[in-house]
């Protein structure tokens, strides 16, 4: 039982939040104050538990996750920041 908690708690502590903006910056972190330009971005770095928030506006990009695994307590989300509208044009697997 030490275990699975201390497994638990360790995804949880290692999980990363990414933000995507419209405004955002290829050469940026990806963190709320230098967001991502691209939702890609965080497609290419992230790992199971991460979770990307992505900002308001209109996205025209292909998403490809490579090889990019979450699991069933630790998956990996995209998701809208805030409920803001977001729009993608396209998303290929």
């Amino acid at each position: 039982m030490k275990i699975f908690i201390t497994y638990i708690l360790c995804s949880f502590l290692l999980s990363v939040d990414y933000y995507v903006s419209t405004t955002g910056h290829l050469e940026n972190s990806g963190t709320f104050s230098e967001p991502f330009l691209n939702i890609q971005q965080c497609a290419d770095i992230m790992q199971s538990g991460d979770t990307c928030y992505i900002r308001q506006g209109q996205y025209h990009e292909n998403i490809i996750m490579d090889n990019r695994d979450g699991n069933n307590s630790n998956p990996i989300i995209f998701t809208n920041y805030n409920e803001e509208r977001v729009v993608v044009d396209s998303i290929y697997r």
